[in-house]
């Protein structure tokens, strides 16, 4: 027992070194990323192009050796793929790092195959659903095809590959992570660039800070978009709250405030309705999950800013306080004409939506038709539905918005598991802080279509696979 007992202590020890030298490496890439996509640095164009030589050099070496640390690398570039593309000037879909990642991270598993044997064949519970989900999204991509020709799929083959490479990424994940040193790896990494982000949010901010135009003054950050960046915080800042709560009896986690506090101070420079409102759901969710005094809590607070909004802070106050434009009473005038232009029109928007999913309930009209037809069924030109399970049931038919519903349920309930089963304070505060940016996800989707792009619904369908591959060894009992 005294020999088991000291190599387990020599394996952690050597574990922390590897991840301190790791990290040491890691960080400062992560940094120079954060600059470079918030042009606080300025580098010539032969700099650049000669950095993604050296870079693309680099993890292709990578892809030879070291299959771990080329997902690690990859999972660093991820957020930034879209505003740092990486296609050397060409403006392709096609030629881009993330790409060249792909193919990199293909021929390292195929490696890996021939070398140990690694099984290609992922069993999960959630591998079927996931294909059909897939299925249905190319189906309606072909059938868009038909109705308006080659055009339609030059112009919609970006996009879609973008909406599946986030469900390629699970596969990927589930079938190259090995252990429970390797999870524990990705997750943190994946921590340090949602604080990293937030950082840069709230740098930006102070850029645009005072401006005349309130639009000016909502941050998109890397995202470039307001409402993407809030939905990224929504999704992954609790995994840090998970951490904190978990632990929060030892003092030496109680510093994980500040950087908790900054992702929330960044959500707010959103300015973004919706997010807010899914960050709320989340922290309440969160709360009755780890504790029911912290739930009560909670909740007193959160009927404290209902019954007096001057305890929270006067730009959410305001921002909310938009929305209803005339305060008549309800009865005498339609909810349309209460709310501001943007509300109002979302109303309308999933009006129209509804009556087009009665008119093609079952495959949807297309992928990436809506916005094209929803002016036959509302007068609202060309608008996307701001509401993710519409557009879903809209374009894809609604039996594959059933089946990504069971999507979100399985992932739920194996995370739910890990949450109760699992002994590694480590990885239950993950499972703790997934589900709460799970429900924060299907909050967040109902004020906006925030599942189609690769920057933001990457590290879901990462940490997804993790979930999975963390039971898969917790069954095996190689977690504890």
């Amino acid at each position: 027992m005294k020999t088991q007992s000291l190599e387990t202590t020599n394996l952690s020890s050597k574990n922390k070194s590897s991840n301190f030298i790791l990290y040491a490496i890691l960080l400062p890439f992560l940094i120079f990323l954060g600059l470079l996509s918030m042009n606080a640095i300025a580098l010539s164009r032969p700099l650049l192009i000669t950095i993604g030589i050296a870079g693309i050099v680099v993890i292709s070496i990578l892809a030879l050796t070291d299959l771990h640390k080329l997902l690690l690398i990859f999972v660093l570039y991820l957020p930034f793929s879209k505003i740092i593309p990486g296609d050397f000037g060409t403006g392709t879909w096609a030629f881009n790092l993330t790409n060249v990642f792909l193919l990199l991270i293909l021929l390292s598993l195929g490696i890996e195959k021939l070398k140990s044997g690694l099984n290609f064949i992922p069993k999960s519970s959630i591998t079927i659903p996931v294909i059909i989900f897939c299925f249905f999204g190319t189906i309606s991509f072909i059938k868009g095809g038909f109705y308006f020709g080659y055009a339609y799929m030059g112009h919609f083959i970006g996009p879609l590959k973008e909406w599946l490479t986030p469900i390629f990424l699970f596969f990927i994940f589930l079938i190259a992570v090995r252990d429970k040193h390797q999870i524990k790896q990705i997750i943190t990494l994946i921590i340090l660039i949602t604080i990293c982000i937030s950082a840069l949010t709230v740098f930006e901010y102070l850029g645009v800070k005072g401006a005349e135009d309130f639009e000016k003054t909502r941050v998109g950050t890397i995202f470039e978009q307001p409402n993407r960046a809030g939905a990224f915080f929504v999704y992954y800042s609790f995994l840090l709250v998970g951490v904190f709560l978990v632990n929060i009896r030892s003092v030496k986690y109680w510093p994980l405030i500040f950087p908790i506090l900054i992702s929330a101070r960044a959500l707010m420079y959103t300015y973004s309705r919706g997010a807010i409102v899914a960050f709320a759901a989340a922290g309440i969710f969160i709360a009755s999950i780890k504790s029911k005094w912290l739930f009560i809590l909670v909740c007193l607070f959160a009927m404290l800013a209902l019954i007096n909004p001057n305890v929270l802070p006067s730009s959410l106050r305001d921002r909310f306080a938009s929305t209803i434009t005339k305060q008549e009473p309800i009865y005498q005038q339609s909810l349309e004409d209460r709310l501001e232009p943007s509300a109002k029109t979302r109303i309308i928007i999933w009006k129209g939506a509804l009556k087009m999913i009665g008119d093609r309930p079952f495959l949807g009209v297309g992928y990436g038709v809506f916005p094209y037809m929803i002016n036959f069924y509302a007068p609202v030109g060309k608008r996307d539905p701001h509401n993710a399970y519409i557009l879903i049931a809209a374009e894809l038919g609604l039996i594959a918005l059933g089946v990504f519903l069971w999507i979100i349920a399985l992932i739920y309930k194996n995370t739910l598991f890990l949450y109760k089963k699992s002994k590694d304070k480590f990885i239950k505060s993950f499972a703790l802080g997934f589900l709460a940016g799970i429900v924060g996800l299907l909050v967040c989707n109902i004020f906006g279509s925030r599942m189609d792009s690769q920057i933001l619904m990457g590290f879901f369908w990462i940490l997804t696979a993790l979930v999975f591959k963390s039971k898969e060894l917790l069954k095996k009992g190689q977690l504890n």
